[in-house]
């Protein structure tokens, strides 16, 4: 029995010209896929799956800590 190809997911964490990418996402939080370091920011999600692509505007309001991969975030109105 064949299976379908599944469709391929990408997520990306945009701040400041980085494009940073992300693992997990959650309401309250993203789970990146490198440990980095980033001082309080705004930004941009964008997930594109099989084509189709969405983008949030988000606030990073404690940054990324040194070495962490998981961060709080809050959508922000667009």
């Amino acid at each position: 029995m064949k299976t379908k190809p599944s469709m391929k997911l990408k997520m990306t964490l945009i701040l400041v010209g980085w494009g940073i990418q992300v693992e997990q996402i959650d309401p309250r939080f993203l789970l990146l896929k490198e440990p980095m370091a980033k001082q309080p920011a705004e930004g941009r999600l964008l997930v594109e799956m099989g084509g189709v692509q969405r983008a949030w505007s988000v606030l990073l309001p404690d940054g990324i800590h040194l070495g962490s991969r998981r961060l709080r975030i809050r959508t922000k109105p667009d």
